[in-house]
């Protein structure tokens, strides 16, 4: 169980060095750590699956190069699913339990398996408003569409919702297919 917050979280995943998480990774269960890679790849398969039918693009990136903003709320997201505080879809996936698992900026602390994840769907408003400075976007049309940007971390994928002014760059991106 992850017994920091997010923000520390961050702060110790700034400064992992490669000989680190090999000893992280020698520490688990051989069992987990397989299952974690296998939930892992099935994850990046599926984002990969998903960038090709809408041309959107992905981006593997070094930990600092995702925008803070998204960052931190994967990093909430994972420590709430890990330590029980956050909600699941009724199948309870777990951190114990590795499998690709899914979450958003506009359902905080919620975490659903794949077959849930139209639990996830923003509706109205939600699906043109940016996740970190709160613009609705007037869509395509009108030349202000909302990004639709991933990070993985693991098994799980964290989307939010951004407007062209908050978009950073190199995050997987999806002009105009928000949520």
């Amino acid at each position: 169980m992850i017994t920091l917050n997010a923000v520390q979280l961050d702060a110790l995943l700034a400064h992992l060095t490669p000989e680190v998480l090999e000893v992280i990774h020698r520490m688990q269960p051989v069992a987990l750590r397989d299952q974690i890679a296998a939930a892992s790849a099935d994850t990046i398969a599926m984002i990969k699956q998903a960038m090709e039918k809408t041309g959107g693009t992905a981006h593997k990136l070094d930990h600092g190069a995702i925008p803070e903003w998204i960052r931190l709320g994967l990093l909430d997201t994972l420590v709430r699913w890990d330590a029980g505080t956050g909600s699941t879809c009724i199948h309870m996936p777990g951190a114990d339990r590795p499998q690709p698992v899914w979450s958003c900026a506009w359902k905080p602390g919620l975490v659903v398996c794949s077959m849930c994840s139209p639990l996830l769907k923003a509706v109205g408003a939600m699906d043109q408003t940016c996740d970190r400075c709160g613009h609705v976007c007037d869509g395509i049309d009108a030349g202000d569409p909302i990004h639709l940007l991933r990070a993985v971390l693991g098994p799980l994928t964290y989307s939010a919702g951004a407007c062209t002014d908050c978009c950073g760059k190199g995050v997987t991106k999806t002009p105009g297919d928000r949520r």
